[in-house]
């Protein structure tokens, strides 16, 4: 329960029918220490250098995709 459930209907409602994937980006993190705010900003920075995926730095990590983009992932996997 990091984000809040209401997310979910938002991002539904932004894809169904426009969109085929939606990304969702946390204004600000409040209540979280500065210690959880500094690991999680090393662990991302750290993921971009690492492997190909390349993520925005300032993005949450959760989506909504629609069906046909996990069927063409899964084919290419």
């Amino acid at each position: 329960m990091q984000d809040p459930p209401e997310v979910i209907l938002d991002l539904i409602r932004k894809v169904e029918g426009r969109l085929r994937s939606g990304l969702g980006r946390a204004r600000e993190r409040e209540g979280e220490s500065w210690f959880k705010l500094l690991t999680a900003s090393v662990f991302y920075r750290l993921i971009y250098r690492i492997t190909d995926v390349k993520i925005r730095l300032t993005t949450g990590d959760f989506r909504l995709i629609d069906r046909k983009i996990v069927d063409v992932m899964n084919q290419n996997a």
